[in-house]
């Protein structure tokens, strides 16, 4: 799924080992991936997108297949009262919490909800999990005036994450790029509404206003801090609405976001692969 830093000389590498079957797994949709695909192809015999955005996104030269990812449900699972782990994070129970779940990086763009908070009342407040640059989004809180409604968890050692998404009312995944977004999935398996820019799993699944809501992205991290601001304050202004896209969202991640779906798809496409050179395999 990622060759490295020298994909030319795996490429290499494998043509002198005679390797018969060669999958790439495309998990982005960023030059990164682009760039390491195009120095491969000529070596690969197949590539799997893990999103049909993904798929749209990358120029393909081999045959490929979308295999979205799969969650282990297990994961989004909480052991103890949401109301419970709201309180020792600090949330009264007429607050409404916004969460996000990835890495403090400028690709996963968590400024937008730190930023968003600007334009919700102080019972709105935001669930940070996650690592990487806190210290500068702390900073960002800080300067803008919101640093007293924002909580931290380090998504790197808290678990089970279902403990986090239980003590959010909604989640937000303002990507500017993404190849899935298996946060979005494990939010929509444990009933926490969605609002995501277009990308990944998200622009696959996602019906507008009814498993989820869709934001559009310019560029600003203030456009998108604007628009998270309006479906939060949407959801909860209409809990009847949000409950109803809590039970599509279900249903949605239920059809098709198992790890056992994605397993199905993988089992198939490399018995293909392994028919297609017989005369290899014992």
């Amino acid at each position: 799924s990622d060759p490295g830093a020298r994909p030319r000389q795996i490429a290499r590498w494998i043509r002198h080992a005679g390797v018969p079957t060669v999958i790439f797994i495309a998990h982005g949709e960023g030059s990164y991936t682009q760039s390491r695909l195009t120095q491969m192809h000529a070596v690969c015999d197949h590539v799997v997108c893990v999103s049909d955005h993904v798929r749209q996104r990358l120029t393909i030269q081999t045959p490929c297949t979308v295999i979205p990812n799969g969650v282990d449900t297990r994961t989004c699972v909480a052991t103890k009262p949401s109301r419970e782990t709201r309180s020792q994070l600090g949330f009264d129970d007429d607050d409404f919490v916004v969460g996000f779940v990835g890495r403090f990086s400028d690709e996963k763009n968590p400024g937008a909800v730190i930023d968003s908070l600007q334009h919700l009342p102080p019972n709105m407040k935001a669930l940070m999990v996650g690592y990487g640059d806190e210290d500068l989004l702390q900073l960002r809180a800080d300067q803008i005036g919101v640093a007293d409604r924002v909580r931290w968890i380090d998504g790197q050692h808290f678990r089970p994450i279902g403990e986090a998404y239980a003590a959010m009312d909604a989640l937000v995944m303002p990507s500017r790029e993404e190849g899935f977004g298996l946060v979005a999935l494990e939010a929509m398996f444990a009933g926490v509404p969605v609002i995501a820019t277009r990308r990944g799993v998200a622009a696959d699944w996602i019906e507008q206003g009814q498993n989820g809501w869709l934001i559009d992205d310019d560029g600003t991290s203030e456009t998108v801090a604007i628009e998270i601001s309006k479906r939060i304050t949407h959801l909860q202004q209409r809990p009847k609405r949000k409950l109803r896209m809590i039970s599509k969202a279900r249903k949605t991640a239920d059809e098709m976001g198992h790890a056992s779906t994605m397993m199905r798809k993988y089992e198939a496409l490399l018995q293909s692969c392994v028919a297609a050179h017989a005369s290899f395999y014992p």
